[in-house]
């Protein structure tokens, strides 16, 4: 028999192991939690991690850039029996371009005048307008012109004052100084996305501003922001092919930081080159004007451009004009003929050449 002594030993004995044996799994049970805990912090961590970048990255900048516009003389005359909209129309089928793009800008040609008045001395080329007839642009998302042209003077020195107070009394974006001038008007910045932009307006029709000025204007520019976008009036009228003081001009703006260059004044499309990485487009043509004696005046060209940390992507919007309304070409041959004839015009090597066929390029930051 057994006695009471060893019952208690023998019972004494298996709580000691139940115990061990729940301590352990206690133990093991809590090492397990811990491994799951140290798991999911590592995939916290690792997600953090990942996402840090995307977090840090800058959101994408999408401009469109037209050229010249002119709202007075047959112009004035058209918009007299038809508003802005009307006239703008035939842009309709770009409209999801027009709705990306947080910067829609183009060469105005002439003083925005009180009540569109002119002033003494009175020239043969004469341009003035209200800001009222701007209206239909703002709607349709245009908030940046470039003053900078051999208009901008036309109504002296009480044009150039009323036009900077009445565009910006209307939320307007601007910058230029007239012709061969380089002022605190020339460089106007705006901060989109947490991305400051320099919008620069330069002009050289009549006489050549100064290179040193111009060189430091956009050197300062570019050491100041993300972006610098130079708008300039140059160039021989009615020529497609740009000439050898606009290329050189051209390069030394590229030297000076200039990211993004935007010609006009000849009022026909010109051609573009890429130097050291940059797009020089040496005139965009007339966008609303009024010069119905030939196909090339009547034949504009607006460029969409979106620019992300990596790259920038262009794509090109050939357009027609008809009693100065401008109408995108839909026509597939059409469209072709016309990227035929600028690539003709433009200096590309091959591999820029072949994407410009299909009316878009990148091009590397």
């Amino acid at each position: 028999m057994i006695s009471d002594k060893t019952i208690w030993l023998i019972i004494f004995s298996g709580l000691i192991i139940i115990s061990g044996i729940f301590w352990w799994n206690v133990d093991y049970l809590n090492k397990g939690q811990d491994i799951r805990e140290d798991k999911n912090l590592q995939e916290e961590i690792q997600t953090k991690i990942e996402l840090e970048p995307e977090m840090n990255k800058k959101k994408p900048l999408k401009f469109m850039f037209f050229g010249d516009m002119m709202l007075d003389r047959n112009v004035a005359r058209i918009l007299e029996n038809k508003n802005m909209e009307a006239l703008l129309a035939g842009l309709s089928s770009k409209a999801d371009y027009f709705k990306q793009s947080y910067i829609i800008s183009a060469n105005l040609e002439g003083a925005v005048t009180n009540e569109g008045r002119h002033y003494s001395p009175i020239n043969l080329y004469d341009f003035a307008f209200s800001v009222t007839k701007l209206d239909g642009l703002k709607q349709r998302g245009f908030n940046y012109f470039t003053l900078a042209n051999n208009h901008f003077l036309d109504q002296g020195k009480q044009g150039i004052m009323e036009s900077r107070e009445n565009l910006a009394k209307a939320d307007f974006y601007f910058s230029g100084a007239p012709d061969a001038q380089i002022d605190n008007f020339s460089r106007t910045d705006i901060e989109i996305e947490d991305q400051k932009i320099a919008l620069i307006g330069l002009s050289m029709v009549y006489n050549h501003f100064s290179r040193e000025e111009a060189i430091a204007l956009v050197s300062q520019a570019a050491n100041d922001t993300d972006l610098v976008i130079v708008n300039i009036h140059w160039g021989n009228e009615y020529e497609h092919i740009f000439n050898q003081y606009q290329q050189e001009v051209g390069h030394y703006l590229v030297e000076a930081g200039a990211d993004i260059i935007i010609g006009h004044h000849p009022h026909v499309v010109q051609g573009m080159e890429i130097y050291q990485g940059k797009p020089i487009f040496y005139s965009l043509g007339n966008f609303i004007f009024d010069q119905y004696f030939s196909i090339s005046t009547q034949t504009g060209l607006a460029l969409f451009c979106e620019v992300n940390e990596e790259k920038l992507f262009f794509t090109l919007f050939p357009f027609s004009s008809k009693q100065s309304a401008p109408t995108f070409m839909e026509d597939e041959t059409e469209k072709n003929n016309f990227l035929k004839d600028f690539i003709s015009w433009s200096e590309l090597d091959e591999e820029y050449a072949l994407m410009l066929a299909n009316g878009t390029f990148e091009l590397k930051r």
